[in-house]
């Protein structure tokens, strides 16, 4: 959250209650009604953040909104949409031992690897 001029008292910047397709408590946790600007400086922070979970879906967003207050105005940026990426699914990639003679005494011989364990059989 940013002020356009800084004040001499802290500013209190309410949230409206968090949107988008994640849920607080289950998918992230930091739900916050408000957010306090000190005195003097022109921001402060609002932290999310993401539980680690082994659920596969779809990449879930969260949206801060600022709500009218006292001591400030909202500006034309009045809504921010943050992203929590779904890192559930494993990663494949695939690899040739070496190359061989056309001769076939020797066979190419490829190697699969997911880049972590899947809770599912996994078919590419």
């Amino acid at each position: 959250m940013t002020l356009d001029k800084a004040s001499n008292t802290d500013t209190v910047i309410k949230l409206s209650a968090p949107a988008g397709s994640a849920t607080a408590g289950t998918d992230y946790s930091g739900d916050v009604p408000s957010v306090t600007i000190p005195k003097g400086l022109l921001s402060a922070t609002v932290t999310i953040d993401p539980t680690a979970d082994s659920t596969v879906e779809a990449d879930e967003t969260v949206i801060l909104s600022l709500a009218t207050g006292a001591g400030y105005t909202v500006g034309k940026a009045d809504t921010a949409t943050g992203t929590i990426s779904n890192d559930d699914v494993p990663v494949a990639s695939i690899a040739v031992s070496a190359d061989v003679a056309e001769d076939g005494a020797t066979n190419l011989v490829y190697t699969v690897t997911l880049d972590k364990a899947s809770n599912t059989d996994t078919v590419i």
